[in-house]
């Protein structure tokens, strides 16, 4: 197996930020709807993080593709991000969205959709383990 270093590492992920995320990120924070939930349909599925948001849960009952994950990410803001609210605020989104799609797991997809729309380190929270009674950041 070859050895990946730093320098490759860092040019990997700013590729990644200028090609998507960026796109992600800029269109999360605007204001026109129709690009949102683009955005989360397309990083969704670049991400592979799509799976737990069935269609019957939001198109199935006359609602708009993600329509549901945009109406939660709008109500959120930057400030939530601080101290030691970061994980409660980001398992309080998790369970909104979980709560709107049949109660399928949403940490993963809640956290990377959190980074695109704030750029935080919020896809550093984890849970430690199966049996784990709470959440870390790495």
């Amino acid at each position: 197996m070859p050895k990946v270093g730093i320098k490759y590492c860092a040019l990997y992920y700013l590729n990644q930020w200028l090609s998507k995320d960026r796109i992600f990120h800029e269109s999360l924070t605007g204001i026109d709807e129709r690009v949102k939930l683009e955005a989360v349909a397309q990083a969704a599925a670049f991400y592979g993080i799509a799976r737990n948001l069935r269609e019957r849960y939001d198109v199935g009952v006359g609602l708009k593709r993600y329509g549901p994950v945009i109406s939660i990410l709008d109500e959120q803001t930057p400030t939530a991000f601080e101290g030691t609210a970061l994980v409660p605020w980001i398992l309080d989104v998790s369970a909104k969205i979980s709560s709107q799609y049949g109660g399928r797991k949403t940490l993963s997809l809640t956290t990377k959709l959190l980074w695109l729309k704030f750029k935080s380190p919020t896809s550093r929270v984890r849970r430690p383990g199966k049996t784990g009674a709470s959440y870390t950041t790495r």
